[in-house]
């Protein structure tokens, strides 16, 4: 508690305060706006809303993203069931982590002041392009973890990361996983170039370390989303739903709705 609030300085409460006031504006899963038109938004509300009453997503309602994401959705229900509150406390949260993480970067080569100055800049280019659209998606979380990733890797040299940062990227990998598994590239080229590089400089006990820590904060997040799935005797709708048929069916759908576009 001590650390966090020595971390409340004037520039991170100035940073937190903005990040509220725009995401305020720029995600219709806030107050501001009196209705979220996003359909994928809606979509994940609805099945975040049917495990509170006892349907699992896959096994008794069908969508083609993550479990962890209705997870959210589902606490975002509890928190306030006809709104997106807690969405859009999320939402700002991480972009208050965006803007913090791109200023310890640029301070790195740039004055405080510039530093914060182009923090900023990430606002404008990041939220009002077409790929943001109404907010509410899996790729903000997948935006905040690599800035988090970039951070550690300038940071530190790879032998010298401490090891709280692989059990930690080993939590984001998890967390994107059961989001929306293609984010997860980022780390898969990370750990494979800290792999080669452990194996041609010999330092096979420094590898072991890597993998240890990395489960640990994979499995910490993956077990008990296994657990549940098992227990219930759904398992094989979440295996063949969200892994088999995103592998398989919807590619071949896509392309369907391309061709018919054209």
């Amino acid at each position: 508690m001590k650390k966090i609030i020595n971390r409340l300085t004037a520039k991170n409460i100035l940073m937190l305060v903005i990040s509220f006031v725009c995401m305020f504006f720029l995600t219709t899963a806030s107050p501001f706006y009196e209705f979220n038109r996003s359909v994928d938004a809606n979509t994940m509300y609805t099945v975040g809303k049917g495990l509170l009453h006892g349907l699992l997503p896959y096994k008794d309602l069908f969508d083609n993203r993550g479990p962890l994401i209705y997870l959210i959705h589902s606490a975002n229900a509890i928190f306030s069931y006809n709104s997106f509150t807690f969405i859009y406390v999320i939402e700002s949260l991480l972009l208050f982590l965006d803007i913090a993480y791109i200023n310890r970067i640029l301070s790195m080569k740039l004055s405080a002041r510039t530093a914060m100055f182009c923090s900023f800049l990430f606002i404008p280019l990041a939220f009002t392009s077409r790929i943001f659209y109404y907010g509410d998606l899996p790729e903000e979380y997948a935006m905040t973890f690599v800035l988090i990733l970039l951070y550690s890797c300038i940071q530190y040299n790879w032998f010298d990361m401490p090891r709280r940062y692989y059990i930690v990227n080993g939590c984001f990998v998890a967390i994107l996983f059961w989001i929306k598994y293609s984010l997860v590239i980022p780390w898969v080229i990370f750990f494979i170039y800290v792999g080669l590089a452990c194996l041609f400089t010999k330092r096979f006990k420094k590898l072991f370390v890597i993998i240890l820590d990395a489960l640990i904060g994979f499995l910490s997040v993956t077990l008990p989303i296994i657990i549940l799935y098992w227990a219930t005797g759904a398992l094989k709708f979440l295996f063949n739903d969200y892994f088999y048929l995103n592998l398989t069916t919807l590619p071949c759908a896509k392309r369907i709705v391309r061709i018919h576009a054209i």
